[in-house]
């Protein structure tokens, strides 16, 4: 599965940090991002846009038991290192 997000701002990098900070990632995970740079405006007046960048990680994706046997299986497991030493 993957997760994306997306950060605008006055700059690449700070727009890097907001996309990373919305979508919760770190350092350890394997980030990849696409870069959309400003746009200067005409004349200090028309048009520009900040700069967009969207990041995404891929997560893996959470198995759930196929049966009731292994969703058993695990119960007892659980409870096995739940239980308390005599």
């Amino acid at each position: 599965m993957i997760k994306e997000a997306t950060g605008t701002g006055a700059t690449v990098d700070e727009a890097r940090e907001k996309a990373i900070a919305a979508l919760g990632a770190g350092a350890e995970d394997d980030i990849q991002f696409d870069v959309e740079p400003p746009k200067k405006k005409i004349l200090g007046l028309f048009g520009g846009s900040p700069a967009k960048v969207r990041v995404w990680i891929e997560v893996p994706d959470e198995k759930k038991p196929t049966s009731k046997k292994q969703n058993h299986e695990k119960k007892e497991q659980v409870k096995k290192q739940n239980k308390p030493a005599e």
